[in-house]
């Protein structure tokens, strides 16, 4: 492969996984609603379809789409960058061990680099995280206060949460989404590049090139089972990131504790080991 070639390559790469982080985003952040409101408001809602109903219901399709700017930004970067240095993590990986730059890495291989992307993209996730979830939270307009809701837009809740809780309060949380990153990152795309070479075998397609099937197959079984991996961390920060009056508001017995453990603990006592997998189906 030429020098023109990968530049060609990795221009690919880059447009390819920006178009992927857009329209996943726009496609997924549904869910994702659903998911936060279920991890933040246990016992309020009797599944996915009863929750996402209520959202609709109440909110109308505005609701499903509140806060969707931070994960729009934040995920499209990430994407764009995330796979980018995955590949040359692999490359340094090859070079340290001295192995052939066209020879295949093991799976473990491809662990410590897709966990190594998960605690790069941890550091830049966090502060979206935290908007994101203040808006999907923020419950005052669907509660029957008449009052509006505490954030006009993504920007002003970024600005309030930096006014009232300083730069610590953009990274509430941060030691838990680490884990959270490096736990999906690790598994995905592990078991993502696994199960795409294994597939290329099987199938008997040209070494390096793989079919779109095989690319969305790969895809398909790495985010799922990344998912069941990292949703006991996803829920913690969950509850680590809303703000203490969501508790109030939606007579949650669980307060907001200001540490991990005590988040686990609290969320262990009220919820138990189920408690930990809570949102898992729109995930």
């Amino acid at each position: 492969m030429t020098r023109e070639d990968s530049a060609n390559r990795a221009v690919n790469i880059f447009v390819a996984s920006i178009a992927a982080g857009v329209s996943g985003t726009v496609i997924g952040h549904p869910l994702d609603s659903v998911k936060v409101r279920l991890q933040a408001e246990p016992g309020m809602h009797k599944g996915t379809m009863d929750c996402f109903t209520k959202i609709l219901r109440n909110e109308g399709v505005r609701g499903l789409f509140r806060g969707v700017g931070p994960p729009l930004v934040g995920l499209t970067v990430m994407n764009a960058v995330s796979f980018g240095a995955f590949a040359q993590l692999n490359i340094m990986q090859k070079k340290l061990f001295g192995a052939s730059p066209t020879s295949e890495l093991r799976w473990n291989n491809y662990l410590i680099s897709g966990a190594f992307v998960g605690f790069l993209c941890s550091w830049f996730s966090c502060p979206f995280e935290v908007v994101k979830i203040r808006m999907q939270l923020d419950t005052r307009s669907r509660l029957g206060t008449g009052t509006p809701p505490k954030y006009r837009s993504s920007m002003h809740c970024l600005a309030s949460v930096y006014k009232n809780e300083g730069f610590r309060g953009l990274y509430r949380g941060m030691m838990v989404n680490i884990m959270r990153e490096v736990s999906f990152g690790a598994t995905y795309f592990s078991l993502y590049s696994v199960t795409k070479e294994a597939l290329q075998k099987s199938w008997g397609e040209t070494p390096g090139q793989f079919s779109p099937f095989s690319v969305i197959v790969s895809g398909a079984v790495a985010g799922a089972t990344a998912w069941c991996v990292a949703i006991p961390w996803d829920g913690v920060k969950t509850l680590m990131q809303r703000e203490s009056a969501v508790s109030t508001i939606t007579n949650n017995a669980i307060s907001t504790p200001q540490n991990t453990w005590s988040t686990i603990k609290q969320h262990y006592a009220g919820s138990g080991i189920r408690g930990f997998y809570t949102g898992i189906g729109p995930a």
